[in-house]
């Protein structure tokens, strides 16, 4: 979700134009620009990637990122991932000067379902060669949840489930800048504490005894440093960074992981060459217990080590730049011994400023470890580590048409061959072992699947008075015999319009759709299972909202969600909260 501070006018899916593209990407994570933009932007969705979701990690700016959006109930959920056609993403990371001077910021704001929001960033200490920051985030929800026959057609009454959601974060950070040279560090704390809840199959008489209501909670501690050249000296750029990163949940389970990267340039001739190492070292520690899940049948959970190279070379025309690479990862402990992607990636400016062709031939590891699991769905079972996702073909093409600078027009297709990705199954607890407290969520496996999707895009407005933002796209799983997609979307579509109409007031109004999806759900009776499939609703979300500006320091916002208060549910059996709102205020100091 890298680009979801970028302003709300841009829609580029695929289309970066080179290094400079990339220089934009990371200076959109600087805090105080999006922090500044989230106070007043209007809501914004984003789609699902439809295939396994590419959660291998990131090593990124230590300036405070957005957090990754988690599946709220209080909240239309804004669905974390990437477009099935990819940026280019070159082996440099792109730098660009901070603005010396911040301002912090305070948001606070409350809403029905018992739903509260608090925000602040804080420039404890800056000059123009250091600065110290802190960013801090919660985000809670303590209200029921209505379930009802429309959603569940097995269920034989409606009746309300507690859901509760209670996230917290808190980030501090310092930079240190040595002429065109960057030093930096940063300490984060994060606790995601919720409740399994949920249809499961059985009916409310049958969930009071014993307790239905199961607390869960996911504790994250991250420390790095890194070090790096802010520009090219002489024809060198280097990018040197370490990450330590800690995950608990409530039962026990504790993930050690160590994120390391290796990154330089070198300049020669009309383009470069790059080069990039990542080593990502995995130490997993289970609990002895079998409730509320069996860790001693865990799978995929030995400690490993993956080795990632990165090689590249970037060619840069006029108007034209041409990536020629290959991606290889190397897994030592489990996971496959050796996997070769390609690494082809261009563009073309065939009428400039107006007519833009891209394609690549590339592809991706992903690495499924208990901390990617738990940001992609918090409700997956912990005694099945997912196996590592390979892709070893990634195809695809587009074009972005500028129309009279006045609209954006952006369609492409792609093609994608993903080896092991897996995909979620509704599986509540065996009843027999007195355990029938929450639905969780296991995996099954594709084998070698091959994803067709095809998209388009719409950006236009008139400067801040109006803008419309339309995005669709379509999918097609070309699966093994008796093997389904579930619960991943064959169509989906957001459209956006915001507008000015007059100063310090902005409104907008979003529709957010996604259709075609099938869920399989499991009913553990001891070793038999009762197996249904289940067309799940198509999500059809209304949502609209405005920001006034009271005071030069002073913003007030109020968004209403699901105003159509529609039945549907991103993960079958956890239904989402019908109509919900949220105000409050933003203090700017």
């Amino acid at each position: 979700m890298k680009h979801q501070n970028i302003t709300f006018g841009l829609l580029l899916w695929a289309v970066p134009f080179g290094l400079q593209a990339q220089e934009n990407t990371e200076s959109n994570t600087d805090t105080t620009v999006s922090r500044q933009i989230e106070i007043v932007k209007e809501y914004n969705p984003t789609i699902k990637e439809a295939s396994k979701i590419s959660t291998t990690p990131e090593l990124k700016d230590n300036g405070t990122k957005k957090m990754n959006v988690s599946y709220s109930v209080w909240a239309t959920p804004l669905i974390p991932g990437n477009d099935s056609v990819p940026a280019l993403d070159y082996a440099l990371t792109g730098h660009t000067n901070k603005e010396y001077r911040r301002t912090g910021f305070l948001k606070l704001g409350a809403g029905n379902h018992t739903s509260f929001l608090g925000e602040t960033y804080l420039p404890l200490y800056q000059t123009k060669k250091d600065l110290v920051e802190l960013y801090g985030i919660h985000n809670s929800s303590f209200g029921k949840v209505r379930l009802t026959n429309h959603l569940y057609s097995d269920l034989n009454e409606d009746f309300r489930t507690k859901a509760k959601i209670n996230d917290n974060f808190i980030k501090a950070s310092y930079t240190h800048n040595i002429d065109v040279k960057e030093l930096s560090t940063y300490l984060d704390f994060g606790y995601r504490g919720f409740n399994y809840y949920g249809y499961d199959g059985r009916t409310p008489m049958e969930r009071d005894s014993p307790p239905y209501d199961r607390d869960q909670s996911f504790t994250n501690f991250d420390a790095g440093i890194r070090f790096r050249s802010k520009t090219f000296i002489d024809k060198w750029n280097y990018d040197v960074q370490t990450n330590y990163q800690l995950f608990r949940t409530h039962d026990g389970l504790r993930e050690h992981n160590i994120f390391t990267n290796l990154s330089g340039s070198m300049l020669v001739d009309n383009g470069q060459l790059n080069l990039s190492f990542n080593m990502f070292n995995i130490f997993t520690n289970l609990p002895d217990k079998t409730m509320p899940f069996n860790y001693a049948k865990a799978e995929n959970t030995d400690n490993s080590t993956v080795l990632m190279l990165r090689p590249a070379y970037v060619i840069k025309g006029k108007h034209s730049e041409l990536n020629i690479g290959v991606k290889t990862a190397f897994c030592i402990g489990q996971g496959r011994p050796a996997s070769v992607m390609p690494d082809v990636l261009g563009n073309i400016s065939i009428v400039r400023d107006y007519w833009f062709l891209y394609a690549g031939i590339t592809g991706d590891y992903a690495i499924n470890n208990y901390r990617n699991m738990s940001k992609v769905n918090r409700y997956v079972a912990l005694d099945n580590r997912a196996e590592d996702t390979y892709t070893p073909i990634d195809v695809y093409v587009g074009s972005k048409i500028n129309l009279f600078k006045y609209a954006m027009l952006d369609a492409n297709i792609g093609y994608k061959i993903i080896s092991n990705p897996y995909f979620f199954v509704s599986d509540n607890c065996d009843t027999t072992a007195g355990n029938a407290n929450g639905s969780f969520y296991n995996l099954t496996y594709g084998k070698d699947e091959g994803l067709f999707s095809a998209g388009l895009g719409l950006t236009t407005g008139w400067k801040e008075f109006i803008q419309l933002n339309l995005k669709g796209k379509y999918n097609k799983w070309a699966m093994s015999k008796n093997e389904t997609p579930w619960m991943m979307p064959k169509t989906e579509f957001t459209a956006t319009v915001s507008s000015v109409p007059i100063e310090d007031l902005r409104i907008w109004v979003a529709y957010n759709f996604m259709g075609g999806r099938k869920a399989l759900f499991k009913t553990r009776i001891g070793d038999q299972y009762a197996v249904q499939e289940h067309n799940m609703r198509n999500l059809n979300d209304l949502s609209l909202g405005a920001t006034y500006k009271a005071m030069s320091c002073l913003n007030v916002f109020l968004n209403l969600n699901n105003i159509l208060s529609n039945e549907y549910d991103f993960w079958y059996g956890n239904a989402t909260q019908h109509f919900n709102l949220m105000g409050g205020v933003v203090i700017n100091f």
